[in-house]
């Protein structure tokens, strides 16, 4: 069973079984949150204001692919300082906007059968904006997402390797895209 639906089973089951609770305010600073997506991650917020909080997201995913004639190593790492601007509170639901500046390192690595090997190396840094909303089941937890944009600048090195010697090629250059955070459930403390 994937990630993402054991994490969507969990929380359906806390959200039919709970008593809603109203949005959290600051009395509860702290939050830890869990994030399921494109690549799993956690974060450490804190409700500086009644309509403000901060964090850091650090998000990574590793994964191995073995075929008969090609083996691939894919790895990434990112780290996003951000921040939270909500809206009122006093309801079960609680809207907000999103702000963050990231960093992120990528790789991929695919060996054949003959012993040659491809690397290619992608860092990114940038900014997100975004909107979101937040659902407060049970008292000390919610269950959101936020939808946005996601802008910055990209490096892709590609590393060669045919047993004669290493090739590289290098591309930089802006991007665009747009960005869905996955499921994210943040435990108050």
């Amino acid at each position: 069973m994937s990630r993402t639906l054991v994490v969507v089973m969990l929380a359906a089951a806390g959200l039919f079984t709970a008593a809603p609770s109203h949005a959290q305010e600051s009395a509860r600073p702290n939050s830890i949150a869990l994030r399921v997506g494109e690549t799993v991650g956690f974060g450490l917020w804190r409700n500086v204001g009644p309509a403000l909080a901060v964090g850091l997201e650090l998000a990574a995913s590793v994964d191995r692919l073995e075929g008969d004639d090609l083996e691939q190593e894919i790895s990434d790492f990112t780290v996003e300082p951000a921040v939270k601007l909500y809206g009122p509170s006093g309801q079960p639901a609680r809207s907000y906007l999103w702000g963050s500046v990231f960093y992120s390192v990528a790789s991929e690595t695919s060996t054949d059968t003959s012993g040659d090997e491809t690397e290619i190396e992608v860092t990114q840094m940038g900014g997100s904006l975004g909107f979101g909303l937040e659902w407060f089941p049970i008292d000390r937890v919610s269950v959101g997402g936020h939808v946005g944009v996601r802008a910055g600048v990209r490096t892709t090195a590609f590393i060669f390797d045919d047993g004669l010697g290493d090739d590289e090629l290098k591309a930089d250059g802006p991007f665009f895209r747009t960005l869905a955070s996955g499921i994210r459930v943040h435990f108050y403390f």
